[in-house]
């Protein structure tokens, strides 16, 4: 009789996993579509990480079988991620009174990591203000990377830094974003969400126009 239960139980369950999967399916789908949708409407580095973020609710299973992504290529991706945030988070600052402009980049990455890191930065010399004597020993792309995180960065090299990361990355995004439309996302999901991203984008640009009004 116990045995008869326990195997009963065991089907329930079985039936149970195979009624929810396809509603979990659903659910990462509709999140990976919002996730691309907002990164149509977003600013480059926005339109990066919202690509990643999409990318990264796959699975491994899925990120091998569906979309042919070797190991490789997804720790590629895993640094273009982690090089975006600490991208956004650049820090410009102004001195009104020694009329200086500087930035800092709070990288997240070691010393020691630089150039697994910032492979891509090429043949660039990055202007920034007078570091210590300490730092006056070490190679350019060190001398970038303390001068980054102490905020003796130009604006103008900040920039600079900025772009030739998006040029680096934006291909190898834009081809995860195919690939996920492709592959993951269905017709029918993606419309949905293009049309409910679209609508708050267009709410906020009438708050802010309405805003702008109010103070002038």
């Amino acid at each position: 009789m116990t045995e008869n239960i326990e195997k009963i139980r065991k089907e329930l369950d079985s039936v149970l996993v195979e009624a929810v999967r396809p509603t979990a399916q659903l659910g990462v789908e509709n999140l990976i579509a919002c996730e691309l949708a907002r990164a149509v409407f977003s600013k480059p580095l926005e339109k990066i990480r919202h690509i990643l973020e999409a990318y990264l609710l796959i699975s491994n299973e899925k990120r091998r079988e569906l979309l042919g992504i070797c190991d490789d290529e997804h720790e590629e991706l895993i640094k273009i991620y982690k090089l975006c945030l600490d991208l956004q988070r650049t820090i410009f600052m102004e001195d009104r009174y020694c009329e200086m402009r500087t930035a800092a980049i709070p990288w997240s990455f070691t010393a020691k990591e630089i150039y697994k890191y910032l492979d891509w930065i090429g043949n660039f010399v990055p202007y920034h203000y007078p570091l210590v004597s300490y730092y006056k020993k070490l190679d350019y792309m060190k001398k970038f990377y303390y001068a980054s995180k102490l905020g003796n960065l130009t604006w103008m090299t900040a920039r600079e830094v900025q772009t030739r990361f998006i040029q680096y990355a934006m291909p190898k995004v834009i081809r995860i974003m195919r690939l996920l439309l492709e592959k993951i996302v269905t017709p029918e999901i993606w419309w949905q969400s293009l049309q409910i991203i679209s609508g708050k984008v267009k709410v906020k640009e009438r708050d802010q126009r309405a805003a702008l009004q109010s103070e002038a």
